[in-house]
């Protein structure tokens, strides 16, 4: 449950996608379940695994490259297996929304 007053924020971890533009994060989201955790980037979309507790860095992490180029903005769970991407609309490209099946077994 939240508390309401002044918290200190504490590093739990780190991950380095890369140092390109491209893998910057630029959206997160967390499955109902609590189970996964998804990053996005331009590049790729991270899930993470088998974590413990907060620290989703400290699990399995399974990195799925994107092939359409565009600035992606958007993340979230349509279901356990299921994203939902957007990009933003840029010089008359983009502005889509995406499905992507996810299988973090394999």
């Amino acid at each position: 449950m939240a508390e309401e007053g002044k918290h200190t924020a504490k590093l739990i971890g780190e991950f380095e996608n890369c140092n390109d533009i491209e893998c910057w994060i630029t959206s997160a989201d967390i499955s109902s379940d609590g189970k996964k955790v998804v990053l996005l980037s331009q590049k790729n979309v991270l899930v993470f695994t088998d974590f413990k507790g907060d620290n989703f860095l400290s699990g399995k992490v399974k990195k799925i490259e994107l092939k359409y180029e565009s600035q992606k903005e958007g993340i979230c769970f349509k279901d356990g297996n299921t994203l939902l991407i957007t990009d933003e609309k840029s010089h008359g490209e983009g502005g889509n929304l995406y499905e992507l099946k996810i299988d973090v077994d394999n």
